[in-house]
């Protein structure tokens, strides 16, 4: 419980405030939540277990795929999202 309050609340809300500001005005805040949740998700999943991210690396042959170049395939496909999310949401306030 403290892990989750000392470092996982605190990590969450600088995401959502980030993911926040990119939206822009138009967007719910349930638009930001859920965008930081992906976010996270997707960190998550690759920090499974090591016997079970080395097995899927091997099955999706991503295995020679850098710490870096991963972090920069989750940074550009979630800020594409966001950027869509940001479109449809002042498409829908126009």
């Amino acid at each position: 419980k403290r892990q989750v309050r000392d470092v996982v609340i605190p990590q969450r809300r600088m995401l959502v405030a980030v993911v926040r500001e990119l939206l822009g005005d138009a967007a719910p805040e349930s638009a930001a939540d859920l965008c930081a949740l992906s976010i996270a998700a997707q960190g998550l999943f690759l920090s499974m277990s090591e016997g079970v991210r080395n097995e899927l690396a091997r099955q999706q042959e991503f295995e020679d795929q850098t710490i870096e170049a991963l972090a920069d395939h989750i940074t550009d496909f979630s800020l594409a999202g966001i950027r869509e999310t940001r479109r449809r949401s002042e498409e829908e306030e126009s």
